[in-house]
């Protein structure tokens, strides 16, 4: 098999991916059972009439309702065998993949569910082959739990690339076996005979999120002490990272900026500004207890309400990066802001995600890949600190003051305000952003010349 035939095959299972039958069918199962629970509220209650012919209407879906059970647990045994089939599907698709001459392994958090995730993919691919040409992409789905048998196939491979994205977070794919997104034991982790390369990682852990267990220390551990390269994607997460670490591995650690971040180096991007300015804006949705704490409403009716008044002057555009992000619509509407709705989980083209982000006067976001992406794209970008990596981001580049903590008890104040200085002052900031991504740049060349040495597939040149 060589690559080509092998990104023909993993496209075609996505295509046909049995996870979506299962789905289909795990939600069916749950509508039948509800409808039992139904139906025999109905008889209870009509039980109780004396006039027998009450009973009438529920004569016909008596019978069914006693056949149910069994299709119930028809359905259950289908969805179990449909599971087993699509993971074994998978297992053999990466098995012949990891055969190809140069195979480079990638545990990633590629998907189209949310377009930061999917670009942020894109961009460290595309960093690493304009650095050292073409590669053999190799998927590894990183919620899948790992086995001798992938080790197995890790191993034939030419190297192991983890990353980007904020992987260690416990909540998102929560195990026992890691502690973190990818559930790879300490034990598999040291079976691994490839170099590997953790690029771009975030430590996710939310503001008052309860800690991470002790084995994920642990396991962190053994894979900062394998790794031929460990790097961060910003200083914060390195300096989490080296604070339980034994003395003779905090070296290990290194800040390795998320690619996102310098996308206007990797793709043909053009700031084309359509003939009414626009004014982007994402917010997140996700734990909302640890974002926004009793300050939600507060918070992003602040946002929708700033949106109101800009959009005498620019076109408000909510962009969302998943669909939850579509409740931030419900605070513009209550505002009566006009506003149009661009949805980039439904794109599947990194193109039309970096031209979307390109294109507006200013983004106001919340997710950090919204923070990120704008600024890959030269674009300036008011950020809503609901997460200490959106401030950790903005120390890292030397601009603090271009983001808004949602505990400041100025906020509604403070962003009308910062987002009126921003458009006035946004070719300046431009000059400014141009120059922060030339230093993360240097960063990265010099990590990728000095550390991180994949070769080429020359299959692929």
């Amino acid at each position: 098999m060589n690559y080509q035939q092998y990104e023909k095959l993993y496209q075609a299972s996505k295509r046909i991916d049995l996870r979506i039958v299962q789905s289909v069918l795990e939600s069916e199962y749950t509508h039948i059972r509800d409808l039992i629970e139904i139906i025999e509220e109905v008889l209870s209650s009509s039980t109780k009439d004396p006039d027998k012919s009450s009973l009438n209407p529920f004569q016909n879906i008596i019978s069914i309702a006693l056949a149910m059970p069994n299709a119930c647990e028809t359905i259950d045994s289908g969805v179990d065998f449909l599971s087993l089939k699509s993971n074994q599907f998978d297992d053999e698709i990466f098995k012949l993949g990891t055969s190809i001459k140069n195979a480079i392994v990638h545990v990633s958090t590629e998907t189209y569910a949310n377009a930061g995730d999917y670009l942020l993919v894109k961009s460290l691919r595309r960093l690493i082959e304009k650095n050292s040409g073409k590669k053999s992409w190799i998927r590894l789905n990183l919620q899948k739990e790992v086995n001798p048998g992938i080790i197995e196939s890790i191993n034939q491979s030419k190297a192991l690339v983890i990353g980007g994205g904020g992987l260690f977070l416990k909540d998102t794919n929560k195990n026992e076996i890691s502690g973190w997104q990818w559930p790879i034991s300490q034990e598999l982790i040291q079976q691994i005979k490839v170099p590997i390369y953790v690029l771009g990682v975030g430590y996710n852990k939310f503001r008052n999120q309860e800690d991470f267990e002790p084995y994920f220390y642990e396991n962190i551990t053994a894979l900062v002490e394998k790794s031929t390269f460990f790097g961060l994607r910003n200083h914060g997460s390195v300096n989490a990272v080296k604070a339980f670490l034994p003395n003779h591995l905090k070296d290990k650690v290194q800040y390795f900026p998320c690619a996102t971040t310098v996308m206007s180096k990797l793709f043909d991007i053009e700031f084309k500004e359509p003939d009414k300015p626009i004014i982007a804006i994402n917010c997140a949705f996700d734990r909302q207890i640890l974002r926004f704490g009793n300050r939600k409403d507060y918070i992003l009716s602040s946002i929708a309400k700033t949106a109101k008044v800009l959009s005498s002057d620019y076109d408000i555009l909510c962009y969302l990066h998943c669909e939850p992000d579509s409740e931030m619509c419900s605070y513009m509407d209550n505002y009566e802001v006009p506003y149009g709705i661009v949805k980039l989980y439904e794109s599947r083209d990194e193109k039309e995600m970096i031209e979307a982000y390109s294109l507006p006067r200013l983004v106001i976001g919340m997710r950090g890949h919204s923070q990120m992406v704008a600024f890959g794209c030269g674009t300036p970008t008011l950020s809503i600190i609901s997460h200490d990596k959106i401030q950790w981001f903005l120390d890292d580049i030397g601009h603090p003051e271009w983001g808004i903590d949602v505990n400041d008890n100025q906020f509604d104040e403070k962003i009308l305000a910062c987002a009126q200085n921003m458009l006035s002052h946004s070719t300046e900031m431009r000059q400014e952003i141009s120059q922060a991504q030339d230093q993360l740049w240097n960063i990265l060349q010099t990590a990728l010349t000095e550390h991180i040495h994949i070769s080429v597939d020359k299959e692929n040149s």
